[in-house]
């Protein structure tokens, strides 16, 4: 998920602070428990454990300690000083070509495939180029 930013309207894309409840299971299903995005990017199989360190340090853990992690984890490893928390979600800040930065939320696994089926179906999928498809998401 992406979210565009320049740096004058840096402020007005950043996430609710209300932190939205979503579905443990990225679907509504009655009876389910909801966890806060928040809490299913630090529950996260593949990226929890970062996430949680990013939340808590503000100096990348050592070589040795993210051997055993995921392939995931040692990608946003690699990243960490493009990893930035806003409003407790943890979002890489990528440099676009054009000098623009966007700010990509790390999106837990368990929401990946609803995030992308959203983006592309109904009457805001297709193809709205690349700016229209990121404001969307």
């Amino acid at each position: 998920m992406t979210v565009g930013e320049n740096d004058e309207d840096a402020h007005a894309s950043e996430p609710n602070e209300s932190n939205p409840e979503v579905s443990a299971s990225a679907g509504e299903h009655p009876g389910t428990v909801k966890l806060t995005l928040a809490e299913q990017q630090q529950h996260d199989i593949e990226i929890g454990e970062l996430v949680r360190m990013r939340l808590q340090e503000t100096h990348p853990p050592s070589i040795e300690e993210m051997r055993p992690k995921s392939e995931a984890a040692k990608e946003l490893f690699s990243q960490w000083d493009q990893l930035e928390v806003r409003n407790g979600l943890v979002y890489r800040r990528w440099a676009l070509k054009n000098g623009a930065d966007v700010m990509q939320l790390l999106v837990p696994g368990a929401l990946r495939q609803d995030v992308l089926r959203k983006a592309h179906t109904g009457m805001t999928g297709g193809h709205l180029g690349v700016k229209r498809t990121m404001d969307q998401i």
